[in-house]
């Protein structure tokens, strides 16, 4: 059968359109455009019937809440060790007022620097424990003499640091006092002449004058003087030695043993008369 019907041919635009369909990068685009608009009216409708305002605030005073508690947290203890009860005490306090009670205040650094500055330590360790204490590790300085100048008397260690000063020497009688000018500035050579070479003198020793800034007087508590020479200190000590072996430091009439020239000792006598009597040991 035959008629006269005609399928009509598609538009130029159309069949364009239809041939994009087909493509993939335009499949992609399409729902690249479509997801876009559903963001966008998700977001609309969202915080149109939604208020977050008040949930953020509320999770920003907490936040601030719980770092105004933690800045007054307060330490709960400060624990010193290495050094003496006196000094351990003078820590404490020094540590407590520097944290001003706030954890907000704390500079373990700053804290070592004020504790370094004591004079009775020599160095500090401060760290900061799990259980919010303060524990600080000293090395203490140690007294090693008296320096005696005029009415008061200082404390030194074995580096001729000043650890403390005072007023009455018979608080730490157990150490030797120096007298003399520049006598802090001679401790290696005092702890050797004093432990090693006059051990057995020390009791009796009352002090030890540094001379001239060149040379030690030996002063003992019978008022016996025994000087010592510039130079050629070891034969001068075992001279010192020979007249210990003849009791001459036992003799309450003798008054000075001059050991200044090695090869020319001089002895004093309380009086001339004496003196002949010992002619024979001489």
């Amino acid at each position: 059968m035959v008629t006269d019907f005609k399928d009509p041919a598609p538009s130029k635009f159309f069949y364009k359109l239809n041939r994009l369909a087909y493509k993939l990068w335009f499949k992609l685009l399409l729902f690249s455009l479509a997801l876009s608009a559903f963001l966008l009216l998700a977001r609309i409708f969202v915080f149109e019937k939604l208020d977050f305002n008040e949930s953020f605030i509320s999770i920003k005073n907490n936040a601030f809440s719980y770092f105004e508690d933690i800045s007054e947290y307060k330490v709960s203890k400060v624990e010193v060790f290495g050094a003496s009860e006196q000094l351990a005490l003078e820590i404490e306090d020094l540590v407590k007022n520097t944290l001003s009670g706030k954890i907000s205040t704390l500079s373990v650094s700053n804290i070592r620097e004020k504790i370094i500055r004591m004079a009775r330590v020599k160095n500090a360790f401060v760290k900061l424990t799990a259980k919010g204490n303060i524990k600080v590790e000293v090395i203490e300085r140690k007294g090693l003499a008296v320096l005696s100048e005029g009415k008061s008397y200082v404390l030194l260690d074995a580096e001729g640091v000043r650890i403390s000063s005072f007023v009455d020497w018979r608080a730490l009688p157990n150490l030797p006092i120096l007298v003399g000018k520049g006598a802090d500035s001679q401790l290696k050579e005092f702890v050797s002449l004093h432990h090693q070479k006059l051990h057995s003198l020390i009791s009796e020793i009352e002090f030890y004058e540094w001379v001239g800034e060149r040379r030690w007087n030996l002063h003992f508590k019978s008022k016996l003087v025994i000087k010592l020479p510039e130079k050629n200190l070891g034969k001068g000590l075992e001279l010192l030695s020979v007249f210990i072996e003849k009791g001459f430091l036992d003799n309450d009439k003798i008054s000075v043993i001059d050991l200044r020239d090695v090869h020319r000792p001089f002895i004093r006598f309380k009086n001339s008369s004496i003196a002949k009597t010992y002619a024979h040991i001489l």
